[in-house]
């Protein structure tokens, strides 16, 4: 297992991916565990500025970043990439917990003009269930054509993904698509509720909503079902975004 508590990462820099924190596992049954760290002003000239994290097993390498209790959540301040993810990247193939973490004023720093480059305060790729709880993700920014997520992207393919009592708000895209969340989804239900999600924008003649979207891609096999439940959205320059096979329940 692979556990990183109460640890302080500032000011450090990267030529390649994760500017604070580097972690890359290939074993099987090798959980990843982040929990009571600070991540301040750290840089990469690739993805992930404050932490980069990703394990290759299908069996037994679960991702946790953050907790439920009290004082277990990790921040994330003032970090940069050139590419994308100014705050953490994670990627796994089993299942991941993104609980009671702070992601606030992380920046993508230069014009990013593929899809790739998107999520200014967290990216997550993963392909089992997903659970992103009681965050704040605030005053994040990407530039023109880099913006898509912003705030948080989320990006699965096989098991739930559970999005639930998160602060989402004043975070600011130039260009393309969600200025708070986007999720990519091939198979997946999608259950959204409880979230706050207010003051986030998207601007410039390609822009497309500023609070949630949720985009299937064409090659998905099924109807994803979607719950947006007990939200509020507030201020955002536009509300909802829905593209592909969707069930929604509302």
């Amino acid at each position: 297992p692979v556990e990183v508590k109460n640890s302080v990462f500032d000011h450090n820099t990267h030529s390649s991916d994760g500017g604070g924190l580097y972690v890359y596992v290939a074993n099987q049954n090798s959980p990843v565990t982040l929990t009571g760290n600070s991540f301040d002003q750290n840089h990469s000239d690739g993805t992930g500025g404050g932490a980069w994290l990703k394990t290759l097993s299908i069996e037994g390498t679960d991702m946790t970043v953050g907790s439920s209790v009290e004082g277990e959540g990790n921040s994330f301040t003032s970090n940069t990439a050139e590419t994308s993810s100014a705050g953490i990247f994670i990627a796994t193939y089993c299942n991941m917990s993104f609980v009671g973490n702070t992601l606030i004023g992380n920046t993508i720093p230069i014009d990013i003009s593929h899809f790739g480059a998107t999520g200014g305060g967290v990216i997550i790729q993963y392909a089992g269930t997903g659970e992103f709880s009681n965050n704040v993700i605030q005053n994040n920014s990407a530039p023109s054509s880099g913006g898509f997520g912003v705030g948080t992207f989320l990006e699965g393919s096989i098991g739930t993904i559970n999005m639930n009592a998160n602060l989402i708000s004043g975070n600011s895209s130039e260009d393309y698509g969600g200025g708070s969340i986007a999720m990519a989804v091939l198979s997946a239900p999608i259950v959204v509720t409880n979230n706050i999600i207010v003051d986030n924008s998207v601007t410039g003649p390609s822009s497309t909503v500023g609070g949630l979207n949720i985009a299937i891609p064409p090659y998905a096999t099924s109807v994803q079902e979607i719950e947006v439940i007990n939200n509020t959205f507030v201020q955002n320059n536009a509300e909802l975004y829905f593209t592909g096979a969707l069930a929604i329940t509302s």
